[in-house]
């Protein structure tokens, strides 16, 4: 009967305690797993001071993960995801005092393996003590009184020592038929002594039997055949072998990722740059150029160059191999999926930095294109028909500070300037930066432009700047999801289920957050977000030095831009539209359940008369993330909460018969542990800002996180039956503002030159003009535009914009309105029109408002347009072109600087034309077929 109990009871109990208690009355009180298996180990670690006692949680009243696991040919087989929970295991128990390795530090570093194309094996070889089957039997320990009691005489051990071995490839569907595993120490679990890493052999299930694992090199495997693989590892180890099994999936590549690899631009060359940073060291970054088609002497000579955006883990590339690559975990049929690495929620092509602005992309949300699909937009591509040269800048560190980036891209603009002037080439460059690249290439510019002038730098050789979806104002990242985030990633809000598959879901969505988190963490996201959960009800220290650093450049009077080049910005998000609120006020809600419902204490019948009290076991995880509008009327953006009530009876209340001579049924029981509430709870209201209403509504360029993590977690697995009835997961698909048209345009309110609030509608300021219903051909680029007063600069510091029309939604005829655009990453086919066509290689070049090179002697620039070149002041009246807003004014070829124009069909000099006395202006009407198209 005790062996029985020792089977049952025992491990209920272990089980409902691991996660800690709180007393209440005379019940005993634990902080944690490691106070109570301390407690429960204690008496005996007094008796036997040498004994390393596994401490160790069960994943079920009936058996522990360490019986799977014995090193036996014969053990069930592992894979990653169950793996990664004996690693979970291992961590709570504590089983080495000394351990380097836990589960988040093993999870981080397979992802960053994964992330190289290497697949890890991880091995775990534990030694552990467990009580004998004989120390029951000979009732050598007990529970009395809620405590254990240890009862064994002095001549008992009622120990033996166990060995778990247990290994797995950290990856469980790998697409294609060539695989790179890597084994070292790093990865490899023990509490035991000795070399025992070097003694590992593996069959990888390729036909060629098992070869000894080297520490640290790369086993490359190609499998003839696709399907499951049956991975098996050995292990010598004093004279004994032990065995461990385990399985991969080889899949074939998926066919939607062959099409869409076909549409990657590769670059000409790849090369390397070097700066300074902030703190006195070198920073790193590298370059990308996709000559100019008709650029046969691959020679720089009509530079577009470009600062990539906020890249975490350093995702997008220079080059890709366009491969989709997913961490997939199939459970009892279940699909559950994982990033495969440190930088992205998926393993959907995205395109390199090339296809960012060019419009090929794998789709999530965009109602533009279907999936694979090129949009049509092709801006590069119609740059480089131009002649453009383009040029990527890309940071080593995707994350770090703008100061330090501006630094690496001024480094760039430098290098670039001295080999095109080498090159006989003066076209000046077209500096371009999207999102947190367009605040380093700005500060770039201004920076260099102040160096210029106290005579400590070069001139920076630029006449355009774009800003393309910049965050001038700063970004919006839904804050309950933050807090969302937050919660959940957090290991101490890790919930631990009765039901396996539940524990399993909530580690995976661990990682997940983990991720997201650290998008949510890091310098380029405090220099960006308008709220962060990390500093509440304040602006970021971060974002406040950036914007001191903009304001204080010497000799800068535009507040940190650019002066000596025209500015243009670019914002995707609808910029006359209304809000469109959201009409669900939870973006996330769920739910994991164990036990009998909501409530711990049930009343049942007795067979001694009237009833009892019942305890039974309740465990729930809840979280809910909510968005900062009016769809949601509570006064919370985020409630989350992890409960345990563990209080269980073990014996009924019952009539118990009691023999001769007594001969008479005693009423007895009912005898129950009273284990109390352990309650981690979370509760973040809503910050008290004056424009809270339209937060997450207002017109924007178009995100939705929370659908990214949603479907590339094990959120879906809530609604599936193997999660059980108490688990839940509900998702507001719903996109949010991301970059608001007012904060990429930097609108400011004309009345009060003060920056207009950026969760409101432009048109409520009465800033924009709408588009005509039919375009007429001079405005049908750029729309709306900005209501320019007689200082256009009081609404924005840019010289021209664009923006699109309305939010998403429909017409009173049924009609679909014009869809908002994603950040960055849908740039529309209207975009490259504006750009390509009006801006950087227009159609007619106005030439105004501009003294060319006034503090440099011996300035040259040349400039082209494919029909007419108009120079000097009154333009804009004359030709009535509201698409730029620059004033008019004199253009000034000055003391002997040089000026180059090239046209197809005319070149205009209207009064304001002015060229001094050792200047020079060269005029040329020339057509423009590529090859003729330079001197």
């Amino acid at each position: 009967m005790k062996k029985i109990l020792r089977k049952i009871f025992i491990p209920l109990l272990v089980i409902f305690t691991m996660f800690g208690a709180v007393a209440q009355n005379d019940t005993l009180k634990f902080e944690g797993a490691k106070q109570f298996s301390d407690y429960v180990t204690g008496v005996y670690k007094l008796k036997y001071p040498s004994l390393t006692f596994l401490k160790h949680r069960l994943v079920t009243p009936q058996y522990n993960v360490y019986d799977y696991y014995k090193g036996l040919e014969s053990d069930s087989i592992c894979n990653a995801l169950k793996y990664l929970l004996l690693v979970n295991d291992l961590d709570v128990s504590n089983y080495s005092n000394d351990a380097k390795i836990n589960l988040l530090y093993l999870e981080r570093l397979m992802l960053q393996e994964i992330a190289k194309n290497i697949t890890p094996i991880s091995i775990a070889f534990v030694e552990y003590s467990e009580f004998k089957d004989s120390a029951l039997l000979l009732n050598a320990v007990d529970f009395l009184n809620n405590k254990f009691v240890d009862k064994s005489p002095p001549w008992f051990y009622p120990f033996k020592k166990s060995i778990l071995f247990a290994s797995s490839p950290l990856n469980q569907v790998i697409y294609g038929n060539k695989v790179n595993f890597l084994f070292n120490d790093s990865l490899f679990l023990s509490n035991l002594e000795g070399s025992i890493a070097n003694s590992i052999e593996i069959d990888f299930d390729d036909g060629k039997g098992y070869v000894r694992l080297v520490n640290g090199k790369v086993v490359t495997i190609e499998y003839v055949k696709n399907g499951i693989k049956k991975i098996k590892a050995k292990l010598s180890y004093k004279g004994k072998t032990y065995y461990s099994s385990s399985q991969i999936e080889i899949a074939a590549i998926p066919s939607s990722s062959l099409k869409l690899s076909q549409n990657i631009v590769p670059p000409d060359q790849v090369l390397p740059i070097i700066a300074i940073g902030v703190n006195n060291l070198p920073i790193f970054g590298e370059y990308g150029i996709w000559y100019g088609y008709c650029n046969n002497e691959k020679r720089i000579r009509k530079p577009y160059i470009i600062s990539t955006g906020f890249n975490p883990g350093n995702g997008k590339q220079l080059v890709s191999n366009g491969l989709p690559q997913m961490l997939n975990f199939v459970l009892n049929n279940v699909l559950i999926s994982v990033p495969n690495t440190p930088f992205g929620w998926n393993g959907d092509w995205r395109g390199t930095f090339y296809e960012t602005e060019n419009g090929v992309y794998n789709k999530l949300f965009s109602p533009n294109n279907t999936e694979g699909d090129d949009n049509g937009n092709r801006y590069l591509d119609r740059l480089r028909d131009e002649g453009y040269d383009v040029i990527i800048c890309a940071y080593n560190n995707g994350v770090d500070f703008a100061q330090n980036n501006a630094n690496i891209f001024k480094a760039l603009i430098n290098k670039i300037n001295q080999e095109k002037l080498a090159n006989n080439s003066y076209f000046e460059n077209v500096v371009s930066g999207y999102s947190a690249g367009g605040i380093s290439s700005r500060l770039a510019l201004a920076q260099m432009e102040s160096d210029y002038r106290n005579g400590v730098g070069p001139h920076p050789h630029t006449k355009m700047w774009v800003g393309f979806e910049t965050e001038s104002q700063g970004a919006n990242v839904p804050l309950g999801l933050q807090h969302f985030i937050d919660f959940q990633q957090n290991p101490s809000n890790l919930f631990f289920s009765l039901n396996p598959l539940q524990s399993l879901a909530d580690i995976i969505n661990q990682v997940v957050a983990g991720l997201a988190y650290s998008y949510n963490n890091n310098p380029t996201a405090y220099e960006l977000a308008n709220f962060s959960s990390t500093y509440p009800g304040i602006v970021t220290p971060q974002r406040v030095s950036l914007l001191n650093k903009f304001a204080s450049i010497p000799g800068n009077l535009s507040n940190g831009y650019p002066e000596y080049c025209r500015r243009v910005g670019v914002a995707q998000g609808s910029a006359v539209g209304v809000q469109v609120p959201h009409t669900q006020s939870a973006i996330l809600n769920t739910q994991l359940g164990i036990g009998s419902g909501n409530t711990t204490a049930v009343s049942v019948p007795s067979s001694c008369g009237g009833t009892y009290t019942v305890y039974r076991p309740h465990a729930a995880k809840t979280t809910k993330a909510s968005w900062w509008s009016s769809a949601n009327s509570s006064s919370d953006i985020f409630q989350g909460k992890v409960l345990y009530d563990l209080s269980f009876t073990f014996f009924p209340k019952l009539c118990v018969y009691l023999p001769w001579p007594l001969s008479q049924c005693v009423c007895s029981g009912p005898y129950s542990i009273m284990l109390p509430v352990l309650l981690t709870q979370k509760t973040v209201s809503k910050p008290n800002q004056p424009y809270y209403v339209n937060y997450d509504d207002a017109p924007a360029s178009t995100q939705a996180t929370q659908k990214l993590m949603y479907e590339k977690s094990a959120y879906p697995f809530y609604n599936n039956f193997f999660a059980g009835t108490n688990s839940f997961a509900n998702l507001d698909p719903s996109l949010h503002g991301f970059a608001t048209t007012v904060s990429t345009l930097d609108l400011h309110d004309p009345s009060t030159n003060q920056a207009a609030p950026i969760f409101t509608s432009p048109a409520t300021l009465g800033l924009m003009y709408r588009a005509p219903a039919t375009p007429e051909p001079n405005k049908s680029y750029g729309y709306p535009h900005l209501n320019s007063p007689l200082n256009p600069y009081k609404i924005t510091p840019y010289d021209a914009v664009f923006a699109i029309g309305s939010n998403p939604g429909y017409y009173t005829n049924g009609a679909q309105k014009p869809a908002n655009q994603l950040h960055v990453e849908d740039p529309s086919v209207a975009i490259g029109d504006y750009l390509s066509r009006v801006e950087v290689a227009p159609e007619d070049l106005f030439l105004s408002n501009r003294r060319l090179a006034a503090t440099k002697n011996d300035y040259k620039a040349e400039f082209e347009a494919r029909s007419k070149i108009i120079v000097g002041n009154g333009i804009y009246s004359q030709f009535g072109n509201i698409n730029h807003l620059t004033p008019d004014g004199n253009f000034h070829v000055d003391q002997i600087s040089h000026a180059i124009l090239h046209a197809g069909d005319a070149i205009v000099f209207l009064p304001g034309t002015i060229v001094d006395l050792g200047a020079r202006l060269d005029a040329y009407i020339l057509k423009f077929p590529c090859e003729n198209r330079l001197r």
